[in-house]
């Protein structure tokens, strides 16, 4: 497996896109180089509030991100607005680019639900991390760790801690896509296992 961005995947060369087994990153649906004829897309996702606490914390450790001086209790607020706090699993899964380039409404919030529901898709929640290991291990054969610890909760120190609890109202009105998107997700999921069982 080699984790990439997705830049740096659309600068590889074609034949070097044909060489690892599998991709993994934050990427975007039918980027360029993607064959839906041929290749297998692996998706989890995270229920929305827990992953955007983990994106606070995670940019909050990090001076060198762009978004680092936002994750202070003054400057906070200011994330709500900024695109990789909205909505980002609905923009990537619709297939737009993390920039929030691209309006976002009803249309690619559909469009995310179609692709979810594609047969080159294999869906998950991290909620039901194991249950989707076994899922994989079934359908590809892959040997997979079991890792207990996937769903641990982002930490946070006591005053940044203070400041999501101030954002959190507002973040999760901001991403009333991306919890649709989760709530239909453990739909899909819980149909397929339903489905496997009675199979």
């Amino acid at each position: 497996m080699i984790s990439v961005d997705p830049s740096d995947f659309n600068a590889r060369h074609p034949a070097e896109k044909d060489q690892p087994a599998c991709f993994s990153g934050h990427m975007y649906f039918d980027m360029p180089g993607i064959n839906p004829d041929e290749d297998q897309y692996l998706i989890v996702l995270r229920e929305p509030m827990a992953r955007l606490k983990s994106m606070f914390a995670y940019v909050s450790q990090r001076p060198t991100h762009k978004l680092h001086p936002l994750a202070s209790p003054e400057r906070a607020h200011e994330l709500v607005g900024q695109p990789q706090f909205v909505n980002m699993a609905t923009r990537l899964i619709a297939g737009q680019d993390r920039e929030g380039n691209q309006p976002l409404d009803a249309t690619a919030l559909r469009k995310a639900k179609d692709h979810l529901q594609q047969d080159n898709v294999t869906l998950g929640v991290l909620e039901n991390w194991e249950d989707y290991l076994h899922l994989l291990q079934n359908q590809f054969e892959m040997a997979l760790k079991i890792d207990g610890n996937a769903n641990s909760s982002a930490r946070l120190e006591p005053e940044l801690e203070h400041a999501w609890i101030g954002i959190s109202a507002a973040l999760a009105e901001a991403n009333d896509y991306d919890r649709e998107l989760y709530e239909f997700a453990k739909h899909c999921t819980t149909r397929e296992a339903v489905s496997s069982v009675s199979t």
